[in-house]
């Protein structure tokens, strides 16, 4: 399952916003990822975590990712690949 901030966003106060939620500030994540791809043993436990990893951002997503052995792909708003 992919999860990303190239979908479902929008305008306001001329900033751009989209639909994953930092739950800490309530607001759009702000995250240096564009999307993130996960494996999961299940469709929502792939989504939960996709959005998760976009919210932490690469340095920590990815960090966290290996860790828990988590099999993920980052892309970042560089368009890198990690």
């Amino acid at each position: 399952i992919s999860s990303g901030i190239n979908r479902r966003n929008w305008i306001k106060s001329n900033e751009t916003k989209h639909h994953i939620i930092n739950p800490q500030t309530q607001l759009s994540a702000e995250t240096d990822l564009i999307a993130v791809t996960v494996i999961a043993d299940s469709a929502s436990q792939a989504d939960i975590l996709a959005k998760s990893l976009i919210i932490m951002g690469s340095k920590n997503g990815i960090e966290y990712a290996k860790q828990n052995h988590i099999p993920a792909f980052f892309i970042k708003k560089d368009f890198k690949v990690e």
